[in-house]
């Protein structure tokens, strides 16, 4: 775990989580759980989790064809939804940059999706 506790600055970029690139020095300062919690993943290791959203989507219906852009990159959903289950693995790469891929249950959109 000794790649969680260093400085933003003696880790490679592409080797940080996103949280270490936003959070840049002041992320060693966090408590060293949350520093594993958000750090990056391990190569060889899966991260992942399930939930359910509240709320998905807009409830703004001027928004919904701007969301519908962003869902082609998996982004945002287009559609409002109340309950929503989802899952969602992060599974590094070759360069320790987090790929993650999901599945959510729209009723009008059920489906996985995964970054590109």
């Amino acid at each position: 775990m000794g790649l969680m506790t260093r400085g933003a600055s003696d880790v490679p970029d592409a080797a940080r989580s996103v949280y270490q690139r936003a959070l840049g020095e002041d992320f060693a300062s966090l408590d060293t759980h949350l520093q594993g919690y958000f750090g990056p993943i391990p190569i060889g290791h899966v991260g992942g989790g399930r939930g359910t959203y509240d709320i998905a989507g807009s409830r703004l219906l001027f928004l919904r064809p701007i969301f519908a852009l962003f869902a082609r990159r998996h982004v945002l959903f287009p559609e409002l939804g109340r309950d929503v289950p989802f899952t969602i693995t992060n599974t590094p790469s070759s360069t320790a940059v987090s790929a993650p891929s999901g599945h959510s249950s729209f009723p009008s959109r059920p489906g996985s999706w995964k970054t590109r």
